[in-house]
């Protein structure tokens, strides 16, 4: 079994997990939210009498999923640097 080394490598470890756990629930919030637009766009397909007033909340969830992408490509930015950084550590604390 690997043992990590007290210091840097496992402080950037447990960094980069927690990055990427904050990606996944973006991610996952990301996906409730498309879900809801789908369920909108359906039901205002479906009623045309409802049209009018369903098609503010179709907006409303664009817009909110257009916000919500600046939030995702943060999570991944910072979980894409942790990767670099740990696999730079990594490979400096156990060479081959």
């Amino acid at each position: 079994m690997l043992q990590i080394p007290e210091g840097s490598v496992r402080r950037q470890v447990v960094s980069t997990c927690t990055s990427f756990a904050t990606l996944m629930d973006c991610l996952t919030h990301n996906n409730k939210r498309l879900v809801e637009l789908e369920q909108y766009e359906e039901r205002a397909r479906l009623a045309e009498v409802a049209k009018i007033e369903l098609d503010g909340e179709v907006e409303r969830c664009l817009r909110s999923l257009r916000e919500y992408a600046q939030v995702i490509r943060a999570a991944h930015v910072e979980a894409s640097s942790g990767i670099a950084t740990l696999s730079s550590q990594v490979r400096n604390a156990f060479p081959t």
